[in-house]
């Protein structure tokens, strides 16, 4: 589903330039939220609904939203406009949850948020702490094979991932794990996939 703004059917929008791209836990929550996060699928969304009206496509394209964490989910959904999504007259929103429930469905689109960030400093002026220093455990969600290949595997023609860049390319809980997101980057080289580092100026686009 190549659009404008989706010229490669493999798009990672990067939050690491941003000037806070960090995961928040919220008082009395065990889910984590990442607000940037949030606000880059909800733009994705809107780009896609414009664009495909643009575009003269027919009917509504089918689109589903994941996310490793509930809570995350949950805001999105918010965000979003849930349970009508109005302001999307051209998608279809099958699943806007976490990854377990889509279990077998597909959809021609499929936009997910990875969530966690690691390096977060103590205060928005602080320094992050170097990317690759995680502990083994750390982000155990994201190091579920089973969750990664299921949640990358349900889209039809385009799929949307928002994350941050340094803290998925330094996850190893196990060489799969490992090797799994050192293919995913490897797309970019490949251009099967293109990288947005700012998904509000589509001049830092880094095509290759």
């Amino acid at each position: 589903m190549l659009t404008p703004s989706f010229t490669r059917p493999v798009v990672f929008l990067d939050t690491a330039s941003q000037a806070w791209p960090w995961d928040d836990l919220p008082d009395g929550s065990t889910s984590f939220v990442n607000e940037l996060e949030a606000e880059w699928v909800v733009e994705t969304c809107r780009r896609f609904n414009g664009e495909l009206a643009q575009l003269g496509v027919p009917g509504t394209t089918s689109i589903s939203v994941l996310a490793f964490y509930g809570a995350q989910a949950r805001l999105i959904r918010h965000k979003l406009g849930y349970p009508r999504y109005s302001r999307f007259p051209k998608l279809d929103f099958k699943v806007v949850d976490s990854i377990d429930r889509i279990q077998g469905q597909q959809s021609d689109i499929v936009v997910i948020s990875f969530c966690r960030t690691f390096g977060r400093p103590a205060e928005r002026n602080g320094r992050p702490r170097p990317p690759g220093r995680a502990p083994a455990g750390w982000a155990a969600w994201l190091q579920n094979l089973n969750r990664l290949n299921v949640a990358c595997t349900r889209a039809r023609r385009s799929i949307v991932l928002v994350g941050h860049r340094p803290t998925l390319s330094a996850l190893r809980a196990t060489p799969e794990v490992q090797r799994f997101y050192a293919n995913m980057f490897d797309l970019q080289q490949r251009g099967i996939m293109e990288v947005n580092v700012d998904w509000t100026k589509a001049s830092h686009r880094q095509r290759r």
